[in-house]
């Protein structure tokens, strides 16, 4: 609506206003104002201002009100026509499509884990994740939209395996520490410890940090797989320092923080669930992950590892057939193996369809965890059974089928060892091509 004054004519003509002021009859749009006798023409046009600006505010809120209730309609009838419409996603955040069932998600950030530094020479290097994350992305098989970034595991979730007086003790070494000795220490073999001792590395100043996110990842993957808009059962965490060495009380071997066990414990104690599986088939046996589960018939651990009778880490008092765990539900199945490469990798190979899956049968699984160590491959530079990149891919998928039989398809796999970076890059790309 608009007003102009007509000068030569006296008049006031009011746009798309036709109504008599006086009579509320219609009339021409433009008023004559001269009619009107000179000592009422001020009262008259006030009154005129007044009603033209009470009835553009009333003809403003109605646009509004038209305006809301259109977008409101639009926005319901999208909602009717495209239930199931595509959402925006952050980093964070995996698409919500059927279409994206069982696809894995990688729970991985490099820049946290390449902070602990254990010394120049030692074969728990730094560029272990950094090779693997960049294999994975070369390979198009881990991208932004099926990666998340871990969270810290808190001091109550550590201390579901680890003692709070470990945790402390840590702290302080980290506090009082010179960072050249982390950067000039050398790594030799042979000085390959036992188990119940710190750990064969030297510690950074990032080293207390980096292990919280360790043990964090395998619990950020299972809120996320739990969590049922995401429609993801699988997770693989790109993460070190390793943890199936580490003991209650001390780290040992090249880990700190029991990663797996860790998520175990969270999945009964904390979550509920009833029968968890642990599947690890790093070429060395997790000496901790066994002692700080045995006692629990909740959680069954399952072990391939090269035997340690003559010695072998972690020594010839973990990993033996007989060692059936502490708890009369007999949850503890070590599978060791010796031999030629080629005898150890059949042998592996014969143990997860022969040993692993009848049991499977029987104890029936409602997670399963992945000690995904990669030290068993032909190439490794530190032990070597003979598992060639497709082998793992086998491997993988009995624990898929397994889990897709017994525990709806859930799956978290932590890494553990490998330590040829191209060894474990193919590895890598294998067990993540199965688990997608």
């Amino acid at each position: 609506m608009s007003i102009f004054s007509n000068s030569t004519s006296g008049k006031i003509c009011i746009n798309n206003f036709r109504v008599n002021l006086n009579t509320n009859q219609a009339l021409d749009p433009c008023l004559d104002f001269t009619s009107i006798p000179q000592n009422r023409q001020h009262k008259w046009m006030n009154k005129l201002i007044g009603f033209i600006k009470f009835s553009y505010k009333i003809s403003l809120i109605s646009t509004i009100v038209e305006t809301i209730a259109k977008n409101w309609l639009e926005k319901k009838q999208i909602s009717i026509e495209k239930p199931n419409s595509i959402k925006e996603h952050s980093l964070n955040q995996k698409p919500d499509s059927q279409n994206m069932k069982h696809r894995v998600v990688f729970v991985a950030n490099k820049e946290i884990f390449m902070k602990h530094i254990t010394g120049k020479t030692h074969p728990e290097a730094p560029q272990r994740v950094e090779a693997i994350e960049n294999s994975l992305r070369q390979a198009n098989i881990m991208k932004n939209e099926n990666t998340i970034k871990p969270r810290r595991a808190t001091i109550d979730e550590i201390s579901l395996c680890h003692d709070k007086r470990y945790q402390k003790e840590l702290e302080k070494q980290i506090i009082n520490l010179q960072e050249y000795e982390s950067l000039d220490s050398d790594f030799d073999t042979s000085n390959c410890k036992v188990t119940n001792v710190p750990g064969d590395f030297k510690i950074s100043f990032d080293t207390l940090e980096t292990s919280q996110y360790a043990a964090g990842a395998p619990l950020t993957a299972i809120e996320y797989i739990l969590d049922e808009k995401n429609n993801t059962s699988r997770a693989f965490c790109i993460v070190r320092p390793p943890g199936h060495h580490a003991h209650e009380h001390t780290g040992s071997g090249f880990c700190v923080f029991n990663n797996v066990a860790i998520a175990a414990k969270h999945l009964t104690k904390n979550l509920g669930f009833k029968r968890v599986l642990i599947v690890d088939w790093d070429a060395h046996h997790g000496d901790g992950t066994q002692k700080l589960t045995e006692s629990d018939g909740r959680i069954f651990y399952f072990s391939t590892h090269k035997d340690t009778s003559t010695g072998f880490y972690p020594g010839p008092h973990w990993g033996s057939a007989n060692d059936t765990g502490g708890n009369e539900q007999r949850s503890v199945l070590n599978c060791p193996v010796y031999g030629s490469k080629d005898q150890c990798r059949k042998k592996i190979l014969e143990a997860f369809h022969n040993q692993l899956v009848p049991a499977m049968e029987q104890f029936k699984p409602d997670f399963v965890l992945i000690s995904c160590g990669f030290d068993a491959h032909e190439n490794d530079s530190l032990v070597g059974l003979g598992l060639k990149d497709e082998d793992y891919k086998e491997l993988t998928n009995t624990c898929i089928n397994i889990a897709e039989k017994h525990a709806k398809g859930r799956i978290v796999s932590v890494l553990e060892g490998g330590y040829n970076l191209d060894a474990i890059s193919g590895a890598a790309i294998a067990h993540a091509r199965a688990l997608s």
